[in-house]
C-alpha cells in the first residue's frame, strides 16, 4: 500500500507572494514579468491577483482610482506639451488619457435631454379607453346642421 504525498503550500509564503504580485501589478508590471520575477507561472500570478482582489474594499478601490489618476496626470504633463507643439500621436494620447480620466471620475455619462412638454402628444392608453367609454355612453354623435326642408307635394308647378 502506497501513500500519496500531498504538498501543502506554506500559507504565509503564498500570501507574501500574492502581496508582491499585487504590488508589482499596481506598479504597471506585466503579468509575464511578474511571473519571471517571482519564479512562478502566469496562471499562478493570475490566481494571486484574484486572491488579493477578492476582498476589494471601497477604500482600496478609491485609492487605486486616485493612484491611477495621479499617474495619468504625470503622463499628461509630458504628452500635453508635445500635443500643443503639433505632435498628432501625442494629441491622440492626450485625448485618450482625458477620456480615461473622465471614466474614472464618472464624467463620461452623456447629459440627459429633458423632454419638452408637448400638448399635441399622443393620448395615453387609459385616456383612449375613457374617451371610447364616453362615446358609447352618449350614443352616436351626428355632425351637421338642421335645415328646413320644403315638401314638394304642395307645389303644383311642374
Amino acid at each position: 500500500m502506497t501513500a500519496d504525498v500531498i504538498h501543502i503550500d506554506d500559507v504565509a509564503s503564498r500570501f507574501e507572494r500574492d502581496r508582491k504580485a499585487f504590488r508589482l501589478r499596481l506598479n504597471g508590471v506585466p503579468v509575464w514579468q511578474i511571473a519571471e520575477t517571482l519564479q512562478c507561472s502566469a496562471h499562478e500570478v493570475d490566481a494571486s491577483l484574484k486572491r488579493m482582489c477578492a476582498g476589494v474594499t471601497p477604500e482600496l478601490r478609491s485609492k487605486t482610482v486616485e493612484l491611477d489618476l495621479e499617474r495619468l496626470d504625470d503622463l499628461m504633463q509630458v504628452y500635453f506639451l508635445k500635443a500643443r507643439g503639433g505632435d498628432k500621436e501625442a494629441a491622440n494620447l492626450v485625448i485618450r488619457m482625458m477620456d480615461r480620466q473622465s471614466r474614472f471620475l464618472g464624467l463620461d455619462v452623456l447629459p440627459q435631454a429633458t423632454a419638452a412638454r408637448d400638448q399635441t402628444r399622443e393620448p395615453k392608453g387609459f385616456e383612449k379607453i375613457r374617451e371610447a367609454i364616453y362615446r358609447v355612453a352618449r350614443g352616436p354623435v351626428i355632425d351637421g346642421e338642421a335645415v328646413e326642408v320644403k315638401d314638394n307635394k304642395d307645389d303644383k308647378s311642374g
